[in-house]
């Protein structure tokens, strides 16, 4: 392509500029190719791509403009360029090692105690988590609160306990640095995650002085008697006109808007949490169903790793609407040959892994902002719509809470509440049909 500045002597370096740049030429908007085009030169010009530390990321992205300091949006954006770069360069093969723009990742059980029993707990309690996500904010928790590895875990008192989980974060880029209090929902989440340690350090067994098992944690938990904070139901529904606004936002002349597009009709169609769309091309196949009237058919289903304990996969029939809309996405953005362990709702350069959660949740956020809706929508939304246009269709509360996965109709009942008329809608009916029997 034209306009590519010329920031390597190494050949391959520069083509896999060349191609980079092409690749966002095709897949982003003009404006977005101009500006990773400006960072780049910028930020690669006169150095060694293959020796660049994530120091001198974090330094060039804090670094001043012309107009002074840059705010969290300038920073996000060159880190986001050169990220982007460097994930093209590493599955394209031109670079081997690790992403300078990323994060370096944290070891999966952090040293938090000098103590081996404790250690060995700790490790064990993690990794009967039922996901890496559940795991990830465990930790963040635990290694905030246990911060000095000579202290063993029993004795923390029930005071120290409560101090921390409604202490304040101090926040360096939002509430001007301000500290930032806890929400109700953060403070039980703090208590819950402590607690849940520590139970499970009352029945984790270790071999004492006198060569016999014992208990781990033999004093009472320091969280017993701590009482949840009350809690305001989250904002998690919407309305017919939210659906049709939200949707209006999502442009259907760019790739990202018909990936966008596809992406939040399935979830809204499937009625699936999060991290269970989190799509590979080998998670949907060809299918032969048969109607209760024993009637076959061919359609298509797909497959995902249910929430919950055991993680196990499950099946379930992939509308037309939802294959066709993904099979025109894929054709809009060049990846008709999509091979079977690539993401199939994936960022529009570089990876080729699906969308995390927190970028499905920003791409959302971004959109409700356009259409005006509550911020509070969240990708969880979704699945309550899912739930109540069910019931609105005529499916039975036990259908619906098999379709979603709940483990009672409790949960299934709770997501359907608000369309549930107050007046016996059955009455009628059900006097239509028993009437004529009982008059014979």
């Amino acid at each position: 392509m034209d306009n590519v500045p010329h920031l390597f002597d190494d050949r391959a370096w520069q083509q896999c500029l060349v191609s980079f740049l092409d690749d966002v030429s095709r897949q982003e908007s003009h404006t977005r190719l101009v500006d990773y085009r400006t960072i780049l030169r910028q930020f690669l010009l006169g150095r060694d791509p293959a020796s660049i530390s994530r120091d001198t990321v974090e330094l060039f992205c804090s670094s001043d403009t012309v107009h002074g300091k840059p705010d969290y949006h300038t920073s996000n954006r060159r880190l986001k360029a050169i990220r982007s770069f460097y994930d093209f360069a590493i599955s394209n093969g031109c670079f081997a090692g690790p992403n300078p723009a990323r994060e370096p990742e944290k070891p999966k059980v952090p040293l938090l105690f000098n103590n081996q029993d404790w250690q060995a707990c700790l490790t064990a309690w993690l990794e009967q988590l039922r996901s890496d996500e559940t795991r990830s904010s465990y930790t963040n928790v635990i290694v905030h609160f246990f911060i000095d590895p000579d202290r063993c875990p029993d004795t923390y008192t029930r005071q120290e306990v409560e101090r921390f989980i409604h202490a304040a974060n101090a926040s360096k880029q939002h509430n001007h640095g301000e500290p930032v209090k806890p929400s109700p929902a953060t403070i039980n989440a703090r208590k819950a995650i402590l607690s849940s340690f520590f139970e499970y350090s009352a029945g984790y067994q270790v071999v004492g002085p006198d060569k016999r098992l014992h208990a781990l944690l033999q004093t009472p938990s320091p969280v017993k008697g701590i009482k949840q904070e009350r809690v305001e139901p989250a904002h998690r529904l919407l309305s017919d006109r939210d659906l049709v606004a939200l949707f209006a936002a999502i442009p259907l002349n760019t790739p990202a808007g018909i990936r966008d597009r596809a992406m939040f009709t399935a979830y809204l169609m499937l009625g699936r949490r999060n991290r269970e769309l989190r799509l590979r091309w080998q998670d949907i196949e060809p299918h032969d169903f048969t109607t209760r009237d024993g009637v076959s058919y061919r359609g298509y289903r797909y497959r995902y790793l249910a929430k919950g304990k055991g993680q196990k996969w499950q099946y379930a029939e992939l509308p037309l609407e939802i294959y066709e809309q993904i099979t025109w996405y894929l054709i809009a953005t060049g990846r008709e040959n999509i091979q079977p362990d690539e993401g199939v709702f994936i960022p529009l350069a570089g990876s080729k892994q699906p969308l995390s959660s927190k970028s499905i949740r920003q791409i959302l956020k971004a959109y409700c902002r356009a259409a005006n809706v509550d911020p509070c929508v969240c990708v969880h939304s979704f699945r309550h719509a899912n739930a109540q246009w069910r019931y609105r269709c005529g499916q039975g509360i036990m259908e619906i809470c098999k379709a979603l996965g709940h483990s009672h109709v409790g949960i299934t009942h709770r997501y359907i509440a608000e369309v549930i008329e107050e007046n016996d809608t059955g009455a009628p009916a059900l006097a239509a049909r028993l009437g004529p029997l009982l008059n014979r």
